[in-house]
């Protein structure tokens, strides 16, 4: 199972400033805990900067794709 989850609107509401737009505490459990389960693979996908989704969701165990999909990791 491969879930592809958008980060603004499917995640985080929209925000007036992008700062303000970071995944809460207990939604960043869900994921980890999503990702954590046999045979699922989880991966956020946003139009947001590498180093903005990087620094929000690195240390996450899901894969990251941001810039509309230019960079993946």
């Amino acid at each position: 199972l491969a879930l592809l989850l958008a980060y603004d609107g499917p995640l985080v509401p929209i925000a007036a400033t992008p700062d303000l737009a970071r995944l809460d505490d207990p939604l960043r459990d869900l994921l980890t805990r999503l990702a954590a389960r046999p045979g699922v693979q989880v991966h956020v996908v946003s139009g947001r900067d590498q180093a903005m989704l990087d620094a929000w969701l690195g240390d996450l165990p899901v894969s990251l794709h941001a810039e509309h999909g230019q960079w993946s990791r």
